[in-house]
């Protein structure tokens, strides 16, 4: 082989690495461009986020906004707010914070419904709307379904064609209460020195917390003679269960409409600090629903703002019967 083809051909291949290389410099540097130019600005100005709304094509399921420090929504009335659960809200601004593009997808409106991300207006929308701002930017993102690979999900910023697959599923809402604070309740079962039971048709029952008994640190005051309690812990058992309170539903307390309530009875909570706090529950309505109000005269707290819905078995907490703390007879 002569000198000067063997030049030729190392020139050739030399321009041939050079040129592969400026390819993949290209598409790295694409890759980035896209990535950037999806939620601009976002992960610079996360942590100054001051208000969330997340709506589905039935309306707002989720509404909050920063109050003084404190995250409150704003969704379930327009005069009273109601706490966030903070660490749901945190999980989500942080996992759109680090979420990445994995690839760009359809920029045409025709296919948005096969990922999910047809606007709210849509006929059988399944899409979900989530808007987040600061005092300054807002950013307005639909999000889709999931990819069927389980890797990911499909978004597309509101306003915008371009679609994308990021490398995160988002965590979000299915109801209005999904993202509330959940420690509603002004005590624990650590706090409570005495509970009081009157229901209708059923004896009132008194609990009083006994140091003395390290098995059964609660007394029942009008236990039966020669009856012995279902296991050793029952009452504290029992008493456990009504905090945190379990609910289904929650909306403000209007006093004119909870006094034409017909309530079937009330459980009253004294703490340790010698405060008391009431609990009144209404009678099942035709789906079987109950409602109860906390009244905290002694020491008053937001939690007498709101009456709570309980189901059934949320209700049957509080409605505390000799049969549940007894051993069977015979």
């Amino acid at each position: 082989m002569s000198i000067r083809v063997l030049v030729l051909t190392t020139l050739v291949a030399l321009s041939g690495s050079v040129a592969y290389w400026l390819g993949s410099e290209r598409d790295e540097e694409s890759g980035q461009i896209q990535s950037q130019a999806w939620m601009k600005g976002f992960s610079e100005q996360a942590s100054a986020i001051n208000s969330v709304t997340i709506s589905n094509p039935q309306g707002v399921i989720f509404k909050a906004s920063q109050q003084n420090g404190e995250w409150m929504a704003n969704h379930l009335d327009t005069m009273q707010s109601f706490p966030v659960d903070r660490q749901a809200l945190g999980e989500l601004v942080g996992a759109l914070r680090n979420a990445q593009v994995l690839e760009p997808k359809t920029a045409n409106p025709d296919n948005y419904t096969r990922l999910g991300l047809e606007a709210l207006d849509v006929p059988d929308a399944q899409s979900v709307l989530l808007e987040l701002a600061t005092g300054k930017q807002k950013w307005s993102l639909i999000v889709g379904d999931s990819a069927s690979s389980g890797l990911g999900q499909y978004v597309r910023e509101q306003g915008r064609a371009v679609s994308y697959l990021i490398d995160t599923t988002l965590s979000l809402p299915r109801s209005s209460i999904d993202w509330l604070e959940n420690e509603v309740l002004p005590f624990s079962d650590q706090d409570i020195e005495k509970v009081v039971v009157a229901f209708n048709r059923q004896p009132e029952m008194t609990l009083t917390r006994s140091e003395g008994d390290v098995a059964e640190p609660w007394i029942w005051e009008q236990q039966p003679r020669d009856s012995s309690l279902a296991f050793p812990g029952v009452i504290a058992q029992t008493i456990g269960q009504m905090t945190p309170l379990q609910f289904t539903d929650v909306a403000p307390y209007v006093q004119h409409q909870w006094e034409q309530q017909v309530l079937i009875g009330d459980i009253v909570f004294t703490l340790g600090d010698g405060s008391e706090i009431f609990a009144y529950m209404t009678e099942a309505d035709d789906e079987g629903l109950h409602k109860i109000w906390f009244s905290t005269p002694d020491s008053p707290h937001w939690v007498s703002d709101w009456v709570f819905t309980l189901n059934e078995y949320q209700a049957s907490v509080f409605q505390i019967t000799s049969e549940q703390l007894l051993q069977p007879e015979g």
